[in-house]
């Protein structure tokens, strides 16, 4: 196992998850590689490549991206478990973890509620002859009903 390729693991990793119909983690995986090989400028390092360093300017680089604290704790964390997966069994892993020293707290957000009277007022709303707003509405209602379903599944469920 000398020489692992990193992004060549991360792939084989996305698809075992994909395989495994684990969707949602195939796509977070899939996005972390494409974050990591864009701040890498296309080069794809040995798994004896992810240094400290490495790992300090990829989350540097996230955060000059605009990235918010917890979606760069996201992706480190993917990142690590990825890093983490692809040592099982190597044995020239480094002693000490790149991810050493690095902070993965969660932070409080701002929460974006949608005040109770706007939802009344989408509710008693009268589009009988605008079905394309009255689907909106509706679109919307079962949104907020369905406590933060993601829209895409909402979407794929209604266009099936």
């Amino acid at each position: 196992m000398k020489n692992k390729v990193f992004c060549y693991e991360m792939k084989r990793q996305e698809q075992e998850k994909r395989f495994a119909g684990n969707e949602s983690t195939a796509d977070l995986y899939r996005a972390v590689r494409n974050q990591f090989k864009s701040f890498n400028g296309g080069r794809e390092p040995s798994l004896k490549g992810i240094t400290p360093a490495v790992v300090h300017g990829f989350q540097d680089w996230l955060h000059r991206k605009g990235l918010r604290g917890n979606s760069v704790n996201s992706y480190l964390s993917n990142f690590r478990a990825m890093y983490n997966r692809a040592c099982l069994g190597w044995k020239g892993r480094p002693e000490e973890s790149p991810f050493a020293g690095i902070c993965l707290k969660r932070e409080d957000t701002k929460k974006r509620a949608v005040p109770v009277n706007v939802v009344k007022n989408i509710a008693s709303l009268d589009l009988k002859d605008e079905p394309e707003k009255q689907l909106a509405a509706d679109m919307a209602l079962f949104s907020f009903m369905a406590c933060g379903m993601p829209f895409v599944d909402i979407v794929l469920k209604v266009g099936s």
